[in-house]
């Protein structure tokens, strides 16, 4: 099933704290350069995570942790994770949730190619939706305009 896109951009405005008034044209150009990119990942288990043992997870996990530091140094943010759920309307059928906001599409990138190297694929069944953060006044105008 689909995020709504209305209620995903809102709820990633609000926190960004991005609900404001547009700025002025020439504002508008200048803070759109500088925008970060938001990243949203949903994922949930496959049988090759449910088979490993909790020590066999936990090595996993303590495995990756030096990657995420190296992304954080490159300025990956995670700024919420959550347990989706399972009552929400629409639910994704997904379990796990995460926001992150990265400073540019190439960091995202890098981003994604960690994720990948790292294995977690073969462990979890991924999503992920990434762009630039505008204000909600632009994604009406897109909305309107699509």
């Amino acid at each position: 099933m689909m995020i709504s896109t209305l209620a995903l951009s809102l709820a990633t405005s609000l926190a960004l704290g991005m609900a404001q008034p547009a700025p002025a044209d020439d504002e508008a150009h200048a803070s759109a350069e500088a925008s970060p990119i938001v990243f949203v990942e949903l994922w949930r288990s496959r049988p090759a995570w449910r088979a490993l043992s909790t020590e066999e997870r936990a090595a996993y996990i303590d495995s990756i942790l030096p990657t995420i530091a190296e992304l954080q140094e490159m300025g990956v943010e995670l700024r919420f994770n959550a347990l989706a759920d399972p009552d929400t309307s629409n639910d994704a059928g997904y379990t796990y949730i995460g926001v992150l906001t990265m400073p540019d599409r190439d960091t995202a990138r890098a981003f994604e190619a960690a994720v990948s190297e790292s294995g977690f694929y073969d462990y979890f069944d991924q999503i992920n939706a990434r762009g630039e953060a505008i204000a909600p006044e632009a994604i009406f105008g897109a909305m309107i305009g699509e």
